[in-house]
């Protein structure tokens, strides 16, 4: 749960996730969301010694510090390993569980077991999230996409964060959007691998293209945009369908974002709510319209007006695209030198996971 306050113009300020804020412009108002109250408490920081943190299964052996370096993190001292023989001496074990084959059974009483995972409920294995091992009183904090996890954690899914730009820098810019724009000439793109979904989307997609073009590459197709598809997308395409192959809570994914960095208006379709993730006027949310008739009707509208299309580009002045987007390494780091926290065990993890993600799974709205 996050808890919304308004903000005037003037008390706006750059925030970052890892500082449990995200600012999106909505009717003049700013949106900063305070993180879940079930983590907050009066803070202890420990930062005279590092502290060890264990990824469990399938990591980067040379993680060490330097992504906490590279992400500009304010607390950096903490060691990421994937040696499992510094079990005993690791004071966060984060547990990928879709990878792993085996899990720590014993524990010291300051370790911390965290449930790590980017892929939706949809794609997690059942029978290892419903081991008996794992399942009731094992983990402690959960690190994953979704907003009612403790640590938070966008990876290379993306995020959009706030920039500044004095107002020369801003007609610059939008000088280069205008030419930008004249240049695109084909109207919808879309990459795909993933060619039969429970929720069709392919249906949906198939229904569009029979009023609005709509390119198609992938192995769905065999139409291949060779290694520049992103730049492709830039100077080519108006549109691209952001389409997600899960409906569940919080799941937008690098598909949204890509579009975004690359000069596209995705048209984003998914079980999230895409106000929270991206400014208005920056996407189009095909779920906004009854059919896709509809939504074929209002891209032409687009595509005959720069004027009506380029304002789809404002926010480009105020924000910017982080891909990756690492600040929930920083939440872990700083969560494990917070000698303030209280005790903390997820009882029942699958459900929390299963139940709590809503997602959809045979969506009749795409029939």
């Amino acid at each position: 749960m996050c808890l919304i306050i308004f903000l005037n113009v003037q008390t706006l300020q750059k925030l970052s996730l890892n500082d449990s804020c995200f600012i999106i412009p909505e009717n003049d108002q700013f949106v900063k969301t305070i993180e879940p109250t079930n983590t907050t408490t009066k803070t202890q920081f420990n930062i005279t010694k590092f502290k060890t943190i264990l990824m469990w299964s399938n990591w980067d052996s040379s993680l060490a510090d330097q992504i906490l370096v590279n992400t500009q993190c304010s607390i950096t001292s903490c060691l990421f390993t994937s040696d499992v023989t510094l079990l005993n001496q690791s004071d966060i074990i984060v547990i990928y569980i879709d990878t792993s084959t085996n899990f720590p059974t014993d524990r010291h009483p300051h370790q911390r077991f965290v449930f790590f995972n980017l892929e939706p409920p949809s794609y997690s294995s059942i029978a290892k999230i419903s081991d008996h091992r794992v399942r009731y009183g094992y983990f402690n904090w959960t690190m994953t996409y979704r907003w009612d996890s403790d640590i938070v954690h966008r990876a290379d899914y993306g995020f959009i964060t706030k920039k500044s730009l004095e107002v020369a820098q801003k007609a610059k810019h939008a000088r280069a959007i205008k030419m930008l724009i004249k240049g695109k000439k084909k109207m919808v793109a879309w990459f795909v691998s993933n060619c039969v979904t429970t929720i069709h989307r392919e249906d949906y997609v198939q229904q569009l293209t029979q009023y609005v073009e709509v390119d198609i590459f992938g192995s769905c197709t065999m139409r291949n945009c060779s290694s520049m598809c992103y730049e492709m997308l830039r100077h080519d395409y108006k549109f691209y369908l952001a389409f997600e192959n899960s409906w569940c809570t919080d799941y937008v994914t690098e598909k949204f974002y890509r579009s975004l960095k690359y000069d596209t208006v995705p048209i984003a379709m998914g079980g999230a709510e895409y106000n929270r993730y991206a400014p208005p006027n920056s996407f189009i949310n095909a779920m906004d319209f009854a059919t896709p008739k509809k939504l074929a009707e209002y891209l032409s509208l687009l595509n005959g007006s720069e004027t009506l299309y380029a304002k789809y580009f404002n926010w480009k002045n105020n924000y910017e695209i982080a891909i990756p987007y690492n600040s929930g390494l920083c939440d872990l780091c700083r969560m494990a030198h917070n000698e303030g926290l209280p005790p903390k065990v997820y009882w029942d993890i699958k459900s929390w996971w299963f139940d709590k993600a809503n997602c959809q799974n045979d969506s009749a709205y795409l029939r």
